[in-house]
């Protein structure tokens, strides 16, 4: 394969052209045709407008994790940001009660899985 190269290339230049030639092995190609939608669908029997389609959901899926990522760090920077001596409360809305100081759970036990005596 290399002779066939530099024979092409010598004539090639014999003519005036000066031009860089590689020979690309498949794994190469299989690299270079899957950078491009058009180059799948010319190349890639197995390409359908169905796999295209799916592919589409599936990168409005990744975008949406993206975001959902970004409000994770920013929730995670704002709550390193709190102070640790308040104390934290539940919004009313998300709580079924507020609890009294002192007050347990009933279900809560002691920790281990066993009710307090």
């Amino acid at each position: 394969m290399d002779e066939l190269v530099k024979q092409l290339s010598q004539e090639q230049e014999t003519r005036g052209r000066k031009i860089h030639i590689e020979v690309w092995g498949w794994d190469t190609l299989s690299e270079k045709i899957n950078q491009s939608e058009a180059a799948k669908e010319a190349f890639d029997p197995g390409f359908s407008p169905s796999i295209a389609a799916q592919n589409q959901k599936l990168d409005a899926v990744i975008q949406g994790q993206a975001a959902t990522n970004e409000q994770i760090a920013v929730l995670a920077a704002a709550a390193e940001r709190a102070p640790t001596d308040m104390p934290m409360q539940f919004p009313p809305q998300l709580a079924g009660r507020e609890l009294k100081e002192g007050e347990l759970l009933p279900n809560l036990g002691d920790g281990r899985g066993q009710a307090a005596a």
